[in-house]
């Protein structure tokens, strides 16, 4: 059973092993702008440049004027009507007296 095993781990690396492109030939300008493209430290240089453009802009947004605004909007149909005691006025008790607000 090990030795299948040992086998079989074997023939997938071998497999693997052959699964990469042949050798790759460029020119000097081809080889400096693929060193440029793929290289990490470009890369992360790139985005670096791109956060301090968005900071940036951050710092200036929060100079700019802010407008903030809201709406609101009532339907009355009729004119509210409260109800207060008559006790307020007069000396009835039980009695509501109708106020228009």
């Amino acid at each position: 059973m090990r030795n299948k095993l040992i086998l079989l781990f074997s023939l997938c690396l071998s497999i693997t092993a052959f699964a990469q492109d042949g050798p790759v030939s460029f020119s000097l300008q081809e080889a400096i702008d693929y060193a440029l493209e793929n290289n990490r430290t470009v890369k992360n240089a790139i985005r670096d440049i791109e956060i301090a453009k968005e900071q940036k802009w951050e710092t200036t947004a929060t100079g700019l004027p802010q407008i903030s605004g809201t709406v609101d909007y009532q339907n009355w149909l009729q004119q509210q009507v409260s109800l207060l005691p008559a006790e307020i006025f007069w000396r009835r008790s039980r009695h509501f007296y109708s106020c228009r607000v």
